[in-house]
């Protein structure tokens, strides 16, 4: 929280690093507590209510300090950590606990399986993944119908 309130500030790529760490880091700790369990035992009411104050308290901040892109939570990490952490206890305490995905959703099942089993790998190479496709974008130009109605 001091990192986010100017009271501390740490120049260059570290300082965003430990940023995104603070904003970020106490909704990861909040996915293993309700993994391990820990929200079972406090009413739901108690939980949403005191998330509702803290995301407040978020939107608050940011009115405050907004910057030359406006609401932009991204540059008020404060606001962005209070909003993040008030939405991620809300979504983890509504979230479904299925052991398989119901109805029409069963026949993805296997994939969503497989997409959590390797959530890791995922998100460690997404962005390159993504680098990758801008060659195959950008023969997409080649073909005469796209350059025509999209360029």
């Amino acid at each position: 929280a001091v990192i986010g309130t100017g009271l501390v500030t740490i120049p260059g790529e570290t300082g965003n690093a430990l940023s995104d760490f603070a904003v970020f880091g106490s909704c990861w700790v909040l996915g293993f507590a309700h993994h391990d369990g820990l929200f079972k035992d406090v009413p739901r009411y108690l939980t949403v209510s005191v998330a509702s104050i803290v995301m407040g308290f978020g939107l608050w901040w940011a009115s405050g300090h907004l910057t030359a892109d406006g609401w932009d939570l991204n540059d008020i990490p404060l606001a962005q950590a209070t909003w993040s952490l008030g939405f991620c206890v809300i979504l983890l305490q509504y979230a479904p606990s299925w052991q398989e995905l119901p109805g029409r959703l069963a026949r993805f099942d296997r994939l969503v399986t497989l997409a959590n089993n390797r959530a890791v790998t995922v998100y460690l190479w997404h962005n390159l993944l993504i680098l990758a496709t801008i060659p195959l974008i950008d023969l997409l130009w080649e073909i005469p119908y796209v350059d025509a109605h999209l360029g």
